[in-house]
């Protein structure tokens, strides 16, 4: 990336994939990635469906974890997201 080299800065890939890696498998890492994606509004959506995908999965984990009944409001979620998008 020659911009990067130039400034001294990294791109979020590589700032974020040591740091992450302790804590996330490949394939998180990778969902990760998909959610820094906003050069359209169509990929925006997208973007915000994947971050969903990965707070659900942590929920779940932190839940399982700690013993604790896991909130099921996905439904509820996508719906005032369909909401939001209707109102473009």
């Amino acid at each position: 990336m020659r911009q990067a080299r130039e400034t001294g800065f990294r791109s979020i890939r590589e700032s974020t994939t040591n740091g992450y890696s302790r804590f996330l498998s490949e394939s998180e890492r990778e969902a990760l990635f998909k959610t820094y994606r906003l050069d359209s509004i169509d990929a925006a959506w997208k973007s915000l469906y994947a971050a969903l995908d990965l707070f659900e999965s942590a929920l779940i984990e932190v839940c399982e974890s700690l013993s604790y009944g896991c909130p099921n409001r996905r439904k509820a979620i996508e719906e005032y997201i369909e909401t939001l998008k209707a109102e473009q």
